[in-house]
């Protein structure tokens, strides 16, 4: 092997790995737990929260110029008399399982959870999930099964399904809402989830566009007619006739967006940016200025408060502009204690690739194509075989430094991993000299 190509090879393989550990750096685990309550005066009774998965901004905000089976088929609980709307931002990498986590956790997540989303690791942070479990708080699951790998024994009562098959639009929302009228009269449980699948699957199966998703859309407007309707019933204990008045809220969001396509996983504003309809006739929401930019990353700390339940360690946030002011110190009071704890700022959605690292990666491959395809740049040799590997070597820097390696999952698979795999094949010279079509 000469000199040039050891050089080759080492810098090749040194950037590929420095790049994919770039994108993809593992963010560190904090299993400490926070346990001090809030001390919340402003608390609520009864909450749900419900998640249309993919649900995208326009989706929910009245777009009366846009003629498409998704926009506008959600116009009668967007001007529900006591419906606020919020543009929720939730960020990357916008796939359901990093979002779960981050909605959870206050902690945003980093690329490496794009490839754990598919897996069925718990939570090992602490949540406000297992801050209600710790203090007694009544938690039902209905719906996406993620929120039951993520936290396997903190719901107390679950209906849930496994959302694998995409070309189920009906039946596993038929299974998630299955007998709620009867959880909806109860007063003995506190928070609810309803994470609904349906309509995503359609965007993924056919595209947003399809005749199903206003099928669907039109579904969960109805659904969430009767919750809203909710908010202003009494509610009765299972064992008692009593009935009592209730303070109850509804929180309608998307857990992140998509693209036109039904994509989803990267950082562009359709696959981050989704909506949020507050409904709590008891609360007084008056600070909260309608139709601004809400975080899901401040959802935990709200939620804490609301519950005066302890603040996730991890978390973030800040709660919105509807708490008062002995949430805002504990809140402040964690957040420094995070501080001290990782040696300096706060994790954010702005930093979740490792800059520094892809610099040098992309440094490395840019010299190792110079030497894989010298002779094509400068007009020797020039075969198919280095044709195709100089198109390689530089299709995959484009793709790099482009928005859309980081916007589309859709690229990062088509695009990115093939290209790669070209590139590796070269740098072995027998595996590269078996493909007869490059030769």
């Amino acid at each position: 092997m000469t000199f040039s190509k050891s050089i080759q090879y080492t810098l090749g393989i040194l950037g590929i790995a420095l790049l994919f550990f770039g994108f993809f750096t593992p963010k560190p685990i904090l299993q400490d737990i926070n346990t001090i309550p809030t001390n919340s005066r402003v608390t609520v009774d009864q909450m749900i929260i419900m998640i249309v998965d993919g649900l995208r901004w326009d989706m929910v905000q009245p777009m009366p110029d846009r003629k498409t089976h998704f926009h506008n088929q959600l116009s009668r609980a967007f001007n529900y008399p006591d419906a606020k709307h919020f543009f929720l931002e939730t960020g990357p990498p916008s796939s359901t399982k990093p979002r779960v986590r981050a909605l959870t956790t206050g902690q945003p997540p980093s690329y490496i959870e794009i490839i754990k989303n598919f897996g069925n690791e718990a939570a090992l942070s602490d949540s406000v999930i297992s801050s209600m479990h710790r203090n007694g708080k009544k938690k039902i699951l209905r719906g996406d099964y993620t929120w039951l790998n993520l936290f396997p024994d903190e719901f107390d009562e679950v209906h849930s399904s496994y959302g694998s098959d995409i070309s189920d639009f009906y039946e596993i929302d038929n299974i998630t809402l299955k007998n709620l009228d009867t959880d909806l009269i109860r007063d003995d449980w506190d928070f609810m989830v309803i994470h609904l699948l349906g309509f995503d699957h359609v965007s993924h199966y056919y595209e947003p566009d399809d005749v199903h998703s206003s099928i669907k859309l039109k579904q969960y407007e109805e659904l969430l007619m009767d919750l809203f309707q909710w908010t202003k019933q009494a509610s009765r204990s299972p064992d008692s006739p009593r009935v009592t008045k209730r303070r109850k809220m509804v929180m309608l969001m998307g857990d992140h967006g998509m693209d036109e396509e039904g994509n989803h996983g990267g950082g562009s504003y359709d696959e981050i940016m989704s909506s949020l309809l507050l409904v709590c006739p008891e609360c007084d929401l008056s600070r909260l200025e309608e139709d601004t930019v809400l975080k899901q990353i401040d959802l935990p700390s709200t939620i804490a408060c609301l519950f005066n339940v302890s603040i996730p360690f991890s978390n973030t946030g800040v709660p919105f502009d509807m708490v008062d002011e002995r949430c805002l110190s504990a809140v402040e009071i964690q957040r420094d204690t995070l501080r001290e704890k990782v040696g300096g700022s706060l994790p954010s959605d702005k930093n979740i690739y490792n800059i520094t690292m892809i610099s040098v990666g992309l440094s490395l491959l840019t010299i190792s194509a110079v030497f894989a395809n010298r002779g094509a740049l400068f007009g020797i040799d020039l075969t198919m075989r280095n044709v195709v590997v100089l198109a390689a070597n530089y299709g995959l820097m484009i793709a790099v430094i482009s928005d859309t390696f980081i916007e589309k999952e859709a690229k990062i698979t088509r695009a990115v991993l093939p290209l790669t795999f070209l590139d590796s094949a070269y740098f072995f010279d027998p595996l590269c000299e078996r493909c007869s079509c490059l030769s």
